[in-house]
């Protein structure tokens, strides 16, 4: 282990570019921030900078190794982020159109789906009104 330690200390200034185009797109590939075809090129980035960086690390398994770190510490992140939310989460009233064209509360819920953009934000409060 202390062999590994010794090569991820004495990284050069390529294999730290290459390792953090690899975490920058591997996140843009996982997120909602981008569409589909660019997901799908974030994910081709992420693919050829940590094959790089594998390549370029001596021996190639420690570096290796610190790619499936970064994955899986991104993993329990996320995990971890999403447990949070969904634990500490304030409740979510949910609303229904009366006869009379009123909105009303018609209960709680946890975690009530959110729209996906503002356009379906309108869509979701125009149709509850209607």
């Amino acid at each position: 282990m202390s062999n590994l330690g010794h090569t991820w200390q004495h990284m050069g200034f390529v294999q730290l570019v290459l390792l953090f185009g690899f975490v920058i797109s591997y996140m843009l590939t996982l997120g909602r921030l981008l569409g589909p075809t660019a997901r799908v090129r974030a994910a081709l980035a992420a693919l050829l900078s940590s094959a790089s960086f594998v390549w370029c690390t001596s021996p190639w398994e420690h570096g290796a190794l610190l790619v499936v770190f970064v994955i899986a510490t991104l993993g329990l992140y996320v995990a971890a982020m999403w447990s949070m939310a969904t634990l500490l989460a304030p409740p979510r009233a949910t609303f229904e159109a009366t006869d009379e064209g009123n909105v009303a509360a018609v209960g709680v819920g946890r975690m009530a789906a959110a729209p996906r953009s503002a356009i379906g934000a309108a869509e979701t409060v125009a149709g509850a009104l209607h």
